[in-house]
């Protein structure tokens, strides 16, 4: 494997390829941004999911974003990748997948990406990418961003929030106010109602308006609305209303933010508003939202317990569980299971957090 790409002056046109969740796609930006740096005068795509583009909104470091076709045909795919054909100078697989790399290797003259293990599973990545890693059980924005190894510039871990004008409903709220996300896109990431209830009624105690926010599906809305008609508090519902960028906005002006292991979670992380991010079966280590403006090679997180670094409070169950965290989609090993270390993540604990946070008034105000 080379050690390094050569002449990186010729890198005029760069490629970005992505494809999996809404916080992966967030948690690209650091390198992109390394990019940016290094090459200012290059024109920086991404090429994701059609779904994600709105975490990458008013990204000032991407020039454009191209989107996968959704459900080709064979031919369909043939086509898209003859339409990226040596389009670019360097492509960067950010996933091992095979329509990932393939996508890099045909889009670019020199490409990069990961390499499955094991390896002679790969033998065709290992060939025809010009550089290539392989993974670690390190966190993703570390990750991506040791292909700037192998390019030789420097990184910069700095992740970038998606922008949009002020939102009118964040305008519209006249007095302090947390943002709460309490449904994630899985079950098995999910947090009792009660808790939330609870949560609800301490905010509610402080002064803090609470603004509930959702995805647009069904299932969300539902149970946003349903919390809301149990809440002993008023609250202001803005599950499905606002876009990904105008939400990005209501929770930078936050006091506090509140959401499971989910890709708003890393965005309101990004926002530099106070999180507090309530962890299951997923590994903090690889998976827990990026501290704002945390500039360092070192992993933030370690596996296993509840950990503040700068805005983020990752909480974990506390009970004696050797099982945390499982990296299993919940106890039942699928995306619609119960999560007992969630389902036992203490409430007081969650309010204890609350109290240090408010009283200690801390925020880190971005630029």
């Amino acid at each position: 494997m080379p050690n390094h790409l050569l002449n990186p002056l010729n890198f005029n046109r760069i490629l970005i390829v992505t494809q999996r969740y809404l916080g992966d796609t967030l948690l690209t930006t650091a390198l992109i941004h390394s990019l940016r740096v290094a090459y200012p005068l290059a024109t920086i795509d991404v090429l994701l999911p059609k779904a994600n583009s709105g975490i990458l909104q008013g990204n000032p470091d991407i020039n454009e974003l191209l989107f996968f076709p959704e459900k080709p045909s064979k031919f369909e795919f043939l086509t898209f990748l003859k339409s990226i054909y040596h389009q670019y100078d360097l492509a960067i697989s950010l996933q091992n997948s095979d329509r990932t790399s393939l996508c890099a290797i045909l889009a670019a003259k020199r490409s990069m990406g990961f390499v499955d293990v094991p390896l002679r599973k790969s033998w065709w990545k290992k060939l025809l990418f010009s550089a290539y890693l392989i993974p670690t059980e390190t966190h993703t924005v570390l990750e991506n961003l040791r292909f700037c190894q192998l390019l030789s510039i420097p990184a910069i871990s700095s992740l970038i929030a998606p922008q949009a004008l002020q939102s009118k409903q964040a305008a519209n709220i006249s007095s302090a106010y947390a943002v709460l996300h309490v449904m994630p896109q899985w079950r098995f990431k999910q947090w009792h109602q009660n808790g939330w209830l609870e949560v609800i009624e301490f905010l509610h105690q402080h002064n803090l308006q609470i603004v509930l926010s959702g995805g647009p599906t069904a299932e969300e809305m539902a149970f946003v609305k349903q919390l809301a008609a149990l809440a002993s508090a008023p609250v202001i519902n803005l599950a499905g209303v606002l876009s990904i960028p105008e939400l990005s906005e209501v929770i930078r002006q936050a006091t506090v933010f509140i959401g499971p292991d989910t890709g708003i979670t890393h965005l309101a992380s990004a926002t530099g508003t106070p999180c507090i991010a309530l962890f299951g079966p997923t590994n903090p280590e690889i998976w827990a939202p990026w501290p704002y403006d945390y500039q360092t090679d070192i992993n933030p997180f370690h596996k296993k317990g509840s950990q503040t670094i700068a805005n983020v409070y990752l909480l974990q169950d506390q009970t004696d569980r050797s099982c945390i965290p499982c990296q299993n989609e919940g106890c039942l090993k699928h995306r619609h299971s119960h999560s007992e270390c969630l389902d036992h993540l203490s409430v007081q604990l969650v309010l204890d957090t609350l109290n240090v946070l408010l009283q200690s008034a801390r925020r880190l105000t971005p630029s």
